[in-house]
């Protein structure tokens, strides 16, 4: 990883406007989208390449697998919502960035008040500079107050983005909600009054009873099958199952092949499968993703990972 060194802040000079100087010892600073972000470091718990399998797909969102917990995922692109002025009438030339591939996959965890999350950061360049000189637009324009202003980097003027800022204006409303998580906690409230039907499909009967416990004590239903096989039987049998736990090795009708069968069958296709299998193998996940598996979870599974993401399937199937 190289850190740049060399930025060179030029001021544009403008009647009445005094430079700001932000010392950034204490901040991870980094260009992406033709974009200046500044992350104050006390607020960053880890920066690190996230592996495929601790990466939940949901519908409406990602989410990441961390420290036995999960986190909702943000992209600060995608956060970002409104355009460079000073790019837009001076595009005399295109920003060039030179830097290692792999910045553009690291992720940062935040913590955020009192909310952990990660960001992905599409990371261009880091910049290693103590001190950012940023001047205000001195154009007539609104613009969110998470941008401090521009800097001049590679003879173009950034604009300046604040990310704390950034991110309490933005995922503090709708982003959060919609995932089913609370603004304070990122534990879901279990459902009471509601109880879904969960079928637990595996060959061991003391998983059965392990998973069927922790369903219960929840405010779930539970049905049990022992095999691939039985497990189509319920579900022809009971229409009101909403959602599958299936494990992967087991006689007479495997997780995948259940998969299989359940693709050819329009009404078994819409209930979602959650395989929880003991097999950590990419190859197994991205298998039983590919013949249609909501989420893939492993053995032995964190209990409060397992009902966040079951709560999850199942509103975004409701």
């Amino acid at each position: 990883m190289v850190l740049h060194s060399g930025v060179q802040n030029k001021v544009y000079q403008h009647p009445a406007i005094q430079n700001l100087t932000i010392k950034t010892s204490r901040s991870l600073v980094w260009v992406a989208n033709s974009t200046v972000f500044i992350q104050n470091s006390d607020c960053v718990e880890g920066i690190l390449i996230p592996e495929p399998d601790q990466i939940i797909y949901s519908k409406r969102q990602q989410f990441f697998h961390w420290r036995e917990q999960i986190i909702p995922v943000y992209q600060v692109s995608e956060l970002v919502s409104y355009t460079n002025p000073l790019l837009e009438v001076n595009p005399r030339k295109a920003l060039t960035v030179l830097s290692s591939p792999n910045l553009s996959e690291l992720m940062l965890v935040l913590n955020q008040g009192q909310q952990t999350i990660a960001l992905k950061t599409d990371i261009e360049h880091l910049i290693a500079d103590t001190e950012l000189v940023i001047e205000p637009f001195g154009i007539e324009t609104t613009l969110p107050s998470y941008v401090y202003g521009y800097t001049v980097w590679q003879d173009l003027p950034l604009s300046v983005i604040d990310v704390v800022t950034l991110l309490d204006q933005t995922i503090d409303r709708s982003h959060i909600i919609s995932t089913g998580f609370s603004h304070n906690s990122l534990t879901p409230a279990i459902a009471t009054t509601i109880e879904p039907v969960v079928l637990v499909v595996d060959d061991s009967k003391t998983i059965q009873q392990i998973i069927s416990l922790t369903l219960k004590r929840a405010g779930y239903q539970v049905l049990q099958a022992n095999n691939g096989q039985e497990a189509i039987a319920q579900l022809l049998q009971n229409p009101s199952i909403q959602v599958v736990i299936c494990d992967i090795e087991m006689p007479q009708m495997n997780g995948f092949e259940f998969l299989g069968h359940r693709l050819q069958d329009s009404l078994l296709t819409k209930v979602p499968v959650i395989m929880l299998s003991s097999c950590s193998s990419n190859k197994y996940r991205q298998l039983a993703m590919q013949l249609g598996a909501t989420s893939y979870l492993t053995k032995p599974y964190v209990q409060q990972e397992f009902l966040t993401i079951l709560k999850m399937v199942l509103e975004n199937e409701s």
